[in-house]
């Protein structure tokens, strides 16, 4: 790795993550911070929950899977596609329509009612291939009953971002019934999972790295535009964070692929002011060489600019690690971001505005 990606991001003093994590009881009133700590249990909930559904036929075709879903549904895809190799195991469809092959298909919607999904189911069902639909509840559900489509449930109560343990867990643990991947990936990531839960209960929730990794970081994204650069091997962990700013922060944030990013989004930034703007540099140890040089330039440049930039670090043995950590400490910022405005992070309000039509 390049000597510029050895330089950690500082860390936070315990106290000074005490001091914000004090304050969540004011403004945290639906426990968003509890469901962030959750992500690890919320995996091995799913894959031993998995044992209790049937997974219907097996595939005809099973060299990868499609999963539709949106936001909160769709971004476990994007995820695991961090962690397989090839990337093209899953193939994910935001609303558009369904190829013609007889690859097993994944319906997601946490709440059952997402409008672009049902719209669209009678275009997901029959013919030469196998369908599971994923929800909590909703016309899903109940579509699941009348069309007798296999159904994984998840757990009702959660925002869909807040339930992506489970949505991770069950699609590999689907993944594994339908043979295209094997057992070891699900076992894999139950020991990642597991050795994330234990590092959180090991100490004081200020001692943690992730805690006093995020503070600093939210404190440099904090009334800022937030543009996180990215490597192919972090595309879901970059957009994941980038949602997730947008989500619990409420503030604009943007994932852009390198080195598409210096094709493009560099020229853009560079004829604004740095001081409404924080680039976020998300890596791999495995990245090719050109790519961290691509990387490199372009932290190099800003830092002449005078952009706010942070290198976001990650620690594991191997890439489900890796991307639990990654996904982990982004949460961890964009709820740390909402103290710092002193708002709610669980409240969104023009999304469920604009989802039931009325004016915002």
């Amino acid at each position: 790795m390049l000597s510029i990606w050895e330089s950690a991001t500082e860390s936070a003093s315990v106290e000074d993550v005490k001091a914000v994590l004090s304050q969540f009881k004011h403004y945290d009133k639906s426990d968003m911070l509890k469901a962030v700590l959750e992500l690890p249990s919320q995996i091995k909930a799913a894959i031993a929950a998995s044992a209790d559904f049937s997974e219907g036929e097996i595939p005809l075709d099973r060299s990868r899977i499609h999963l539709f879903g949106i936001g909160g549904s769709g971004i476990a895809g994007d995820i695991l596609r961090d962690v397989f190799s090839p990337k093209k195991l899953i193939s994910i469809h935001r609303g558009n329509d369904p190829p013609r092959d007889r690859c097993g298909v994944v319906v997601a919607s946490y709440s059952g009612n997402t409008r672009e999904i049902i719209d669209r189911v009678h275009l997901l069902t029959g013919g030469l291939k196998s369908v599971i639909f994923e929800t909590s509840g909703g016309r899903l559900k109940e579509l699941a009953h009348e069309l007798s489509i296999p159904l994984w449930k998840l757990p009702f109560g959660y925002q869909p971002r807040a339930a992506l343990g489970w949505s991770i867990g069950l699609l590999v643990a689907i993944m594994v019934r339908w043979q295209v991947v094997f057992n070891s990936e699900q076992n894999k990531l139950a020991s990642a999972a597991d050795k994330l839960e234990k590092s959180i209960t090991l100490k004081d929730l200020s001692e943690h790295p992730s805690m006093r990794y995020a503070l600093p970081i939210s404190q440099l994204i904090l009334g800022k535009n937030a543009l996180i650069f990215h490597s192919l091997k972090c595309t879901g962990a970059a957009r994941r964070f980038a949602a997730q700013i947008n989500e619990n922060g409420k503030q604009p944030a943007f994932a852009v692929l390198m080195p598409e990013g210096l094709h493009n989004a560099i020229e853009g930034i560079s004829g604004g002011q740095p001081n409404e703007w924080t680039l976020i540099y998300f890596t791999d140890p495995d990245d090719p060489s050109f790519l961290k040089d691509s990387l490199e330039r372009s932290l190099k440049f800003v830092k002449k600019k005078g952009f706010n930039t942070v290198i976001f670090p990650a620690l594991g043995d191997n890439q489900f690690e890796l991307t639990l950590a990654r996904i982990f400490l982004g949460d961890i910022v964009s709820v740390f971001l909402a103290i710092l405005r002193g708002i709610d992070p669980t409240a969104i309000p023009t999304i469920e505005a604009l989802k039931s039509g009325s004016s915002i």
